[in-house]
């Protein structure tokens, strides 16, 4: 995994790279985007959520979502309040250290530090985090921002895209008890481990770096992963879920800011030169962070 790792970095310097020679821009973005989107995650959703075995475990885990993300963002509501941040920059904010952004960095970790074994899993934890995301998150978005009506545009978009199309499909052949074959799965599997490649390529790109928001963004990421953990921690201590169930929770609670918060905060006139920072500068420390903390100390998880 180290090598997909170097890959990555790469990846992420090529981007940034082509956007300052002004040799690629939002064309190769939207190419690499579709691809993710209607390609890479798809096939390990369908492959994830074919093999998933229903339990109570499993059911635990969108518990954890749900609880994680609503304390995370009262806690990021009530700090935005008490030092008095402007309207606009406390939304972006607030919306942003209330996300995670597994379906890139969350599933690019745990392929990097368990392989496919966790997968149904976290594909669980993350599809009830989109819904979240779409819903709770968004009217938060609306409440901050100078819009007042909350449209339903981005949720019907999501929930006819190819994500939940993918879940759906995965999980009908799963309850049909229809099992791939063994070199189909794993050709499914295998597009996992080209998704942080490409998303890094996509922050490359897209990163503009704002000296004056470079303090706060690091602040808030290691605010975000330290008490995303301790959230995490205190549910699974409570509920005592399997050791995969474990792993999931305490690792996806950890993660940075979606990257979907950036639509959210345009969209709603919220300040999306801050987020323009602190989404790529969070995304390459967490991964960073996250991926050598847990690979030095698994007990953690």
């Amino acid at each position: 995994m180290t090598a997909q790792f170097v890959i990555s970095l790469l990846c992420f310097a090529a981007g940034f790279g082509s956007q300052k020679l002004q040799v690629a821009g939002e064309k190769a973005v939207s190419v690499l985007s579709s691809l993710i989107s209607w390609v890479l995650l798809p096939a390990v959703i369908v492959a994830a959520m074919s093999q998933l075995h229903l339990s109570r475990d499993v059911m635990l885990l969108p518990a954890a979502n749900v609880f994680v993300v609503g304390t995370l963002l009262a806690i990021a509501a009530l700090a935005a309040r008490f030092f008095g941040v402007k309207r606009q920059t406390a939304g972006a904010a607030v919306i942003a250290f209330g996300t995670l952004e597994g379906g890139s960095i969350g599933l690019a970790l745990v392929l990097s530090l368990f392989g496919t074994k966790l997968l149904p899993q976290f594909f669980v934890f993350d599809i009830v985090h989109a819904l979240l995301l779409f819903t709770v998150t968004y009217l938060v978005a609306c409440l901050y921002g100078a819009q007042g009506k909350l449209s339903g545009k981005l949720v019907r978009d999501f929930l006819l895209g190819p994500i939940p199309m993918a879940v759906i499909a995965g999980l009908a052949l799963n309850v049909s008890g229809v099992h791939l074959n063994a070199a189909i799965a794993s050709v499914l599997n295998a597009a996992g481990y080209l998704i942080l490649p490409a998303v890094l390529g996509i922050l490359g790109l897209r990163f503009t770096f704002r000296k004056e928001y470079l303090a706060i963004s690091l602040a808030l990421t290691f605010a975000k992963i330290v008490l995303g953990y301790l959230i995490a921690l205190g549910f699974v201590l409570l509920f005592e879920p399997s050791s995969a169930s474990r792993a999931v929770i305490l690792l996806s609670s950890c993660l940075p800011p979606s990257f979907l918060t950036l639509i959210f905060a345009q969209e709603r006139k919220l300040d999306s030169g801050f987020l323009a920072t602190f989404l790529p500068v969070s995304a390459l420390v967490s991964f960073t962070v996250l991926y050598a903390t847990f690979e030095l100390f698994p007990a953690l998880l």
